[in-house]
């Protein structure tokens, strides 16, 4: 019976084996015949999105394609885009010598490739393409770059910050805010008035990251800014850094025009206890903007006492569904934290 039963079982480790074997060859087949239509135009979109499944084996059959001799360009370009999402730092340095291909396009591709898997092997090139004539490839080497985010190479940044496409200077500004450089406030401070959007919130919150002083001002410039992303993420980063301007600027700004900047600084001063958070929200408990109401009886909740009890229970007959539910969770908050006191 012993011997009956090990006979199955190597039967079955044996067709185990087999079926693993084929499923093996099958799935190199596969890739294969993947990497061979790459260099196909039609053939090659498909399998530029199939390839990238297969991690090392799209390696294998898709590397040796960056070598080829006299390749159309769309063939490297697909190649390194299957390369690129496959993300294997391990072969960096083969995409590294595309960086300074005459073809923009794969430039471009190589950069984009190295998005992903670039180190401080990449800085060099990338650095290099960074004066690249095309806007395209400057913008790719820059996320690139910024992605790695080398922490000595602060004045690539500084300098992208003048470049004339707007994504360059977006990542730019990205990079400065990951590396904290502060001798990047001022050149960024320049940028609060730039003509795209994106611009201004990335650079608000790069400001915000290396928070200064200086940065702090700047933000509470950009409160004033005319698209609401720009205003709130301003406030947003000032009410994140701890520090005496911080508290200072955020008090201001609690009489900004914009209720829903001042809303939010008023929850901010609120939320680290200041002084004058109290204060501030008894004088817009009864705003004529919903967002004052609610800042302020959320404020009141959080740091109010006996005497802030009596501005809230008149709230409790609002008209406001939403004030007099706002109300009577603030005073719970009051009541719960003066057990505690």
């Amino acid at each position: 019976m012993k011997n009956k039963t090990f006979v199955v079982l190597v039967c079955v480790s044996c067709i185990f084996a087999f079926a693993s074997a084929a499923f093996s060859a099958e799935k190199a087949y596969t890739v294969k015949r993947l990497a061979a239509d790459l260099h196909d135009r039609k053939l090659g979109v498909q399998a530029e999105r199939e390839l990238p499944v297969y991690k090392a084996e799209a390696v294998q059959y898709v590397l040796p394609i960056l070598t080829e001799k006299q390749i159309d360009s769309f063939v490297l370009v697909s190649a390194l885009n299957v390369l690129g999402k496959v993300g294997d730092s391990s072969i960096e340095d083969n995409i590294i010598p595309l960086l300074s291909s005459r073809d923009a396009r794969v430039r471009l591709a190589a950069a984009q490739a190295l998005v992903k898997i670039g180190t401080q092997k990449s800085v060099e090139p990338l650095k290099v393409l960074m004066r690249d004539p095309s806007a395209e490839v400057r913008y790719r080497a820059v996320k690139a770059l910024a992605a790695i985010a080398p922490s000595n190479e602060e004045e690539i940044f500084i300098t992208a910050l003048k470049d004339g496409d707007a994504r360059v200077r977006h990542f730019a500004a990205t990079a400065l805010g990951k590396l904290k450089t502060v001798n990047a406030v001022k050149p960024l401070s320049e940028l609060q008035g730039d003509g795209d959007t994106a611009v201004r919130i990335e650079v608000a919150k790069a400001l915000g990251e290396i928070a200064t002083d200086e940065s702090v001002d700047t933000l509470g410039n950009m409160c004033q800014d005319i698209d609401l992303g720009v205003k709130m993420t301003a406030v947003e980063y000032i009410g994140k850094i701890k520090s005496p301007k911080a508290d200072e600027v955020l008090v201001k700004l609690t009489g900004n025009v914009d209720p829903r900047v001042a809303s939010m600084a008023l929850i901010w001063l609120g939320e680290r206890k200041h002084p004058k958070s109290i204060e501030i929200a008894g004088k817009y408990v009864n705003d004529e903007h919903m967002a004052m109401i609610m800042a302020s009886i959320q404020v009141l909740g959080l740091v109010g006492g006996e005497k802030e009890k009596e501005i809230l229970k008149p709230l409790l007959a609002a008209e406001s569904t939403k004030v007099r539910k706002a109300a009577q969770a603030a005073l719970d908050a009051i009541d719960k934290n003066l057990q505690h006191a």
